[in-house]
């Protein structure tokens, strides 16, 4: 069954915000083939009515291009690239994000392009960069942190706000934009982003596979999402992306509040779209409800953004794409049974505890079933 409860009336859409994240295959170092991809998969999310779409981190390029980056033939045809993707979608009313490497002032950053209707909206650069085991960032890119307040980007022949102190949206609907790693810290930006107003946080990413990894990034993203009281929609790299000994999945996930909405699935060969509606309106009532979110938020909230304004509410709602489960508070498989056995102990102790307090030695318990018992 679908959620399509009306909560406010002078919301469009009933609330509901269609997102995706989108896994393409690529090939390393060939920004043609990315784009054709790409553009590939945003005709496809503009079929299923996607209003908002997100590709992996570096997705234009590839993300384990190595020393490569340090090529300006290959930075030159990812700006081509992305000059090419705003062309094609000129009329085109979804907010696209891709992940690609910029230069700017001489340094080269791992940056997010927001875009839509042919728009460079703006530009988010990474703001942590991994640089233990496996990781090499620092080698090639430049931290967000050493960008002055208030930076603007020459790129694809179009000038954008450049930073991570940018919020998209219109009244409706607010967004902002993180970069894999920057999810894996205790500062997320994410925190930043939900207490300033954000209901929804992407993640560009490329996450590479490891034993026991998966069950740990899904309940970071569950927590994160749950944290920020947010929806978080998080795109993973995918086939054709390992040049070196890392594999890279496809792992794609949309969280709202905590509870899974959407995921995709891992070790696939094809091309994968991760669909969903998040109910924006129920995030906002959530908000209104929980009097220390925003207190918890001390010392973030007063982060000056710039707030950039694009159209996100006004897309035709076909369908609810939303699963609603019949029996939300009772959970299938082994997890019914461990749920049961707590409720019973949660009952004998509070029981237990009011007769060590009374001091009473003798009891006749009335069970009816109701909750009162």
């Amino acid at each position: 069954m679908f959620s399509t409860n009306v909560r406010f009336a002078n919301m469009k859409n009933f609330g509901f915000i269609k997102v995706a994240a989108a896994i393409p295959n690529v090939r390393i170092a060939d920004c043609i083939y990315n784009a054709d991809h790409i553009l590939g998969m945003i005709a496809e999310a503009d079929e299923r009515h996607v209003k908002m779409l997100v590709f992996p981190e570096l997705s234009l390029t590839g993300y384990t291009c190595a020393d490569l980056f340090f090529q300006h033939l290959l930075v030159d045809n990812a700006e081509k690239a992305l000059e090419r993707v705003l062309k094609e979608t000129q009329g085109m009313d979804m907010v696209i994000m891709l992940g690609l490497p910029a230069c700017h002032n001489s340094r080269l950053y791992n940056v997010a392009a927001v875009i839509q209707n042919g728009q460079l909206l703006g530009v988010v650069p990474k703001s942590f960069l991994p640089n233990t085991n496996e990781f090499y960032e620092k080698r090639w890119f430049t931290p967000a942190a050493e960008l002055p307040c208030g930076d603007t980007i020459r790129l694809a022949g179009q000038s954008a706000p450049f930073g991570t102190d940018l919020m998209f949206g219109d009244e409706d609907v607010k967004f902002a934009v993180e970069i894999c790693e920057d999810l894996w810290l205790p500062q997320a930006p994410s925190l930043r982003h939900a207490v300033n107003g954000a209901q929804i946080i992407f993640n560009l990413s490329a996450s590479n596979e490891m034993i026991g990894k998966d069950q740990y990034r899904c309940q970071l993203i569950s927590q994160q999402s749950a944290r920020c009281v947010a929806a978080y929609v998080y795109a993973g790299a995918g086939f054709g992306e390992s040049s070196t000994d890392l594999v890279f999945s496809g792992a794609s996930y949309i969280y709202e509040n905590g509870a899974s909405l959407a995921r995709s699935i891992r070790f696939s060969l094809g091309e994968q779209l991760v669909v969903a509606d998040v109910d924006i309106q129920r995030l906002m009532e959530d908000r209104f409800r929980n009097t220390g979110f925003f207190e918890g938020g001390n010392g973030l909230s007063a982060t000056d953004y710039r707030i950039i304004p694009c159209c996100v509410g006004q897309r035709k709602l076909e369908h609810v794409e939303r699963v609603e489960l019949p029996m939300p508070f009772v959970p299938q498989g082994a997890l019914l049974k461990e749920r049961c056995e707590e409720i019973f102990n949660i009952q004998v102790w509070g029981l237990a505890t009011r007769l060590h307090h009374t001091g009473i030695n003798k009891v006749v318990l009335g069970i009816s079933g109701g909750l009162d018992s």
